[in-house]
This record gives structure tokens, sequence and C-alpha cells, in this order.
């Protein structure tokens, strides 16, 4: 079980071959993109990923906010796990991606 302050991801499972995490609520967190754009994501998160994508490091990100380095890299694991990456370059990437098609009018 994963947990944390905000409780984005409780529970993780793989099936078919991909991860999959369920949120508090019960709503599911699969590599097909449900909860992935940043609006879906709690305040917290939120701004720690737009901290990271500024080049923040866990240290600076956790003076910036008044948090512990430990509770910053916990963020991090969860923020991963939503968006299905194991690093931060791949996080940028996906969070510009995933913004980037929420902006774009489907035709």
């Amino acid at each position: 079980m994963i947990s944390g302050k905000g409780r984005v991801v409780s529970s993780l499972s793989e099936k078919r071959g991909a991860w999959r995490g369920v949120d508090a609520s019960g709503v599911s967190l699969d590599s097909a993109g449900v909860r992935r754009a940043s609006g879906d994501l709690k305040l917290r998160h939120r701004q720690i990923l737009h901290l990271i994508c500024r080049g923040l490091r866990n240290s600076e990100i956790a003076a910036q906010l008044g948090l512990t380095e430990s509770t910053i890299k916990g963020y991090v694991r969860q923020l991963f796990l939503v968006f299905d990456v194991t690093n931060r370059t791949e996080l940028v990437g996906r969070f510009v991606a995933d913004a980037a098609d929420a902006e774009v009018p489907r035709l």
C-alpha cells in the first residue's frame, strides 16, 4: 500500500502488463490516462510537479514548501506512479505531452 498526505495512490497492482493504481476514492489510475492531467491532481502534487518542471531538486522544493525532503520524495514517487514513469525527465515529458493533448481540440 502506498500512502501519503495527498492520498493520490492508495494501492497498486499489476494487471495485463501495465501498472494500475487506485486513488483513495476508488478511481482507477492506469496507463490509458485516467487522472493524468495536472488538473486531476491534488493541489500539493500540482505544486511539486510544477517545481520539478522548473528544475528544482527535492531539497529546494522542500525548503520552498516548508516540508521535509522525505515528504517530497514520497510525493515524487506518487507522481511517478500516476504518470507511469521512472524518472523526472520522463515525468516532465509526460506532463507536457498530457497538458498539450488536453489543450488541443479534437476534430
